[in-house]
């Protein structure tokens, strides 16, 4: 490291300089006296200034570098990566865990002193030192001068820096001392950093992003982007797990508290953060809204058909690739679910990415061959799985693994070295949030995540049950049309090489597993086996590129039930506009006995008359596809999943709309017309995340405002809103006349309780 500050002693002196006056003022003044005397000292030019410019110390600005930085150069993206997060966590284990207690200018001053703050700026009042922002300006600007900086370059980076850390003082956000430890801090790792990274001599180091795309890349980036990014916000989001996910980021941007999960305000243990933290960056840049919530896992499809193509290209060759990504992106439900706000997709593709890595260490193992880098891939990535869903990743990674291991007689491949590194690594990185929360004295919050996970194993968790053969039927109507082209991959026998025949191995492994454990798990959600797409779109894949290549013959009966699936799904939803059309005849019928999905029925929705259209273009775009393949087989094999994505995109973009008004619509148009009203907003009888999230629920100031009983009966300080499904409406009524009734309406019913 001392080469490095010797070669960059133009920015590291005048650093230290300004370090030890800071320093020095720190300990001859009180930091109310220093910070009070900045505060006299504004003018509007400033004030606009350092409004704007405090945003070159945020994490996603430092995010943005990197991205930048990829296509420069890996090595220089790698030491501001580190830098940025090693700083990061450092800072956020201070702020939250060593010194908790310490107060920002704003809640310090409060009651003794009006401070002069600026208009726009979300001014915090806790967890003050030290100064996030001052070391995340530090780690990238620091590291751009050491890494690019000529004589004036590095002068105006260290320039940026000062002047991002004093716009925390200038704003009220930190005291002088949180801004010298947060700068100290930032510098301390980009030295570092720099140091460690220009020794590794690793080629691929000095490449970027540019060397390895080419337009196959391209391709694919645009085709994913062209399905997975269009209307995103085209539909509200849908109670629960939507809403759950979004509304947990919205309150950690409200609070400012980024590593407790809260729901309703109140810590939430059922999830853990990575994905809400995704969702909150998403909102924090794009506004809190259904697109931003959206928005991960449109990325996580993208990154993960390029994942396939790379994968599937070096597994077997680049047209496998290609057809491996379709067979994935084309599926029903995996395009379904990249244009949703659920966690699943990330938390898939973190367990598909471990298990792969691992493969190709296992592989390389038996090669002589030490690429400790994919055992260490591995770990990160089954680290962060647990870290976006919980424990569940790392158990269906180990039965996957040893089962694949005894099957390939690989038993004893791993060494007691790799096994306690791979275990540290995903400790770490899996099981840092955990440990934070348990410093924080927070550890009910694990106790309870922790009963909650058995809780979904050994019960029909609120309600969602299933037959034993649920996840299997999901799978293959929900992955159609992979799932019917796949059943023919897991009865081939090839003659691949061994290690295209071991990774098939491990798929079929990997698809059984995930599919015993959740038929085994008593709670059953569609969502649940989602993992299974990846083995089985692989086995649809391996299955046309025999077939392509001449290996094996498309069966009879693979075309016959890829008809029926098409023609059940295509006849229900063609079925839906007539079902609609004649809605009054099946109300009054009787037939439907549920009162809240009748009333539900009732809505008045727009239908164009065309909603007819997906349904017929599967069913005839895929008795189509089977006549074309018999004479051109890798037209037909296109055709049916352009099908398929044709019929899904439509669906969502002319039927989903009109399902979301038929049974919340009503429900998240009252909560909508509550926002900014001084109010209090409650469901009676169901449980909802919507009235949350739509009504933008602030933070209350009473405690009692969580305690059901007392909106309904207790001294409010303000009205209260009841929201209850209209199955419950007269039993709540007559239980509690004193509130009013204000109408009932498309299944429910909403009251209104007065400040007396």
């Amino acid at each position: 490291m001392l080469r490095i500050i010797k070669n960059n002693k133009l920015i590291v002196l005048p650093y230290l300089v300004i370090l030890l006056i800071g320093i020095a003022i720190a300990f001859s003044f009180d930091k109310a006296t220093i910070h009070l005397t900045i505060n006299k000292f504004h003018n509007h030019f400033f004030d606009f200034f350092f409004k704007y410019l405090t945003y070159l110390g945020n994490g996603y600005f430092a995010v943005l570098v990197v991205c930048v930085l990829l296509f420069i150069k890996f090595r220089h993206a790698l030491i501001i990566g580190y830098t940025a997060l090693i700083s990061g966590l450092a800072v956020q284990i201070l702020k939250q865990i060593i010194f908790s207690d310490s107060l920002r200018p704003l809640k310090f001053f409060e009651g003794t002193y009006k401070l002069y703050l600026i208009n726009g700026v979300n001014v915090h009042s806790l967890y003050s030192f030290p100064s996030g922002h001052t070391a995340t300006a530090f780690s990238v600007f620091m590291c751009l001068a050491i890494i690019y900086g000529r004589k004036y370059t590095k002068v105006l980076m260290l320039f940026l820096a000062v002047l991002v850390g004093y716009s925390r003082i200038y704003l009220s956000q930190h005291f002088l001392n949180d801004v010298l430890i947060g700068s100290a801090i930032g510098t301390f790792f980009a030295l570092l950093f720099c140091n460690i990274m220009e020794k590794q001599e690793n080629t691929w180091l000095d490449k970027s992003i540019m060397h390895y795309a080419n337009y196959r890349h391209i391709l694919i980036i645009l085709f994913a982007a062209a399905l997975y990014i269009p209307f995103l916000g085209n539909v509200n989001l849908f109670d629960w797990d939507e809403i759950n996910f979004a509304e947990a980021a919205r309150e950690m941007i409200t609070t400012n508290d980024y590593l407790t999960v809260k729901i309703n305000y109140l810590p939430f243990w059922e999830k853990p953060p990575l994905f809400i933290w995704m969702q909150a960056a998403s909102m924090n840049i794009f506004g809190i809204n259904e697109f931003a919530a959206r928005l991960p896992n449109a990325l996580c499809g993208i990154i993960t058909l390029l994942i396939l193509f790379n994968i599937g290209k070096k597994t077997f060759d680049e047209k496998f690739g290609f057809i491996w990504a379709l067979a994935f992106g084309g599926a029903v439900l995996p395009f379904l679910y990249f244009k949703s706000g659920i966690i699943d997709s990330c938390f898939n593709l973190f367990i598909f990415i471990g298990v792969y890595c691992f493969f190709v260490f296992s592989e390389n193992i038996k090669e002589n061959k030490k690429h400790i880098s994919q055992l260490l891939l591995s770990a990160i990535f089954i680290g962060l799985a647990i870290l976006t869903k919980g424990p569940a990743a790392l158990v269906i990674f180990i039965i996957a693994v040893v089962i694949y291991l005894f099957a390939t007689k690989q038993k004893n491949i791993i060494s007691l070295k790799h096994l306690l590194l791979f275990l540290f690594i995903v400790v770490i990185i899996g099981g840092l949030w955990f440990l934070i929360q348990i410093c924080s004295g927070k550890y009910y919050l694990i106790v309870d995540f922790l009963k909650y996970q058995l809780r979904l194993f050994n019960t029909k968790d609120s309600g969602h049950g299933g037959f034993l053969l649920y996840h299997f039927i999901v799978l293959l109507f929900g992955v159609f049309p992979s799932s019917v082209i796949a059943l023919k991959g897991f009865g081939i026998k090839n003659n691949d090489n061994i290690f295209q025949n071991n990774f098939k191995k491990l798929m079929m492994i990997l698809f059984i597993v995930v599919l015993v454990i959740f038929s085994v798990v008593k709670t059953k959600i569609i969502h649940y086996s989602s993992l299974c797409y990846f083995p089985l779109s692989f086995l649809a894949a391996y299955t046309i590129c025999k077939f392509l290549k001449g290996e094996i013959k498309w069966n009879k009966w693979m075309s016959i039930i890829l008809i029926v699936i098409a023609l059940i799904i295509g006849i229900l939803e063609m079925s839906l506009q007539f079902i609609i059309k004649f809605k009054n005849e099946i109300i009054n019928s009787g037939f439907i006995k549920d009162k809240f999905a009748v009333e539900c029925l009732k809505a008045d929705v727009s239908w164009s008359g065309y909603e007819f259209i997906p349904g017929l273009i599967l069913i005839i775009g895929t008795i189509t596809s089977l006549i074309i393949l018999k004479k051109n087989k890798l037209f037909g094999v296109v055709l049916i999943y352009l099908t398929s994505i044709a019929f899904t995109a439509i669906t969502m973009f002319m039927i989903i709309p009109k399902v979301d008004k038929y049974i919340q619509g009503t429900a998240i148009d009252f909560y909508k017309s509550k926002q900014n009203c001084n109010c209090y907003v409650e469901t009676v009888g169901f449980k909802s995340y919507a009235h949350l999230f739509y009504a933008k629920k602030e933070k209350p100031q009473n405690k009692n405002a969580s305690d059901m009983q007392w909106l309904i009966s207790g001294n409010i300080d303000k009205p209260v809103f009841f929201v209850c499904k209209i199955n419950d409406a007269d039993n709540f009524q007559k239980e509690y006349p004193q509130i009013k009734l204000l109408n009932k309406r498309n299944g429910y019913a909403f009251f209104m309780r007065e400040v007396k």
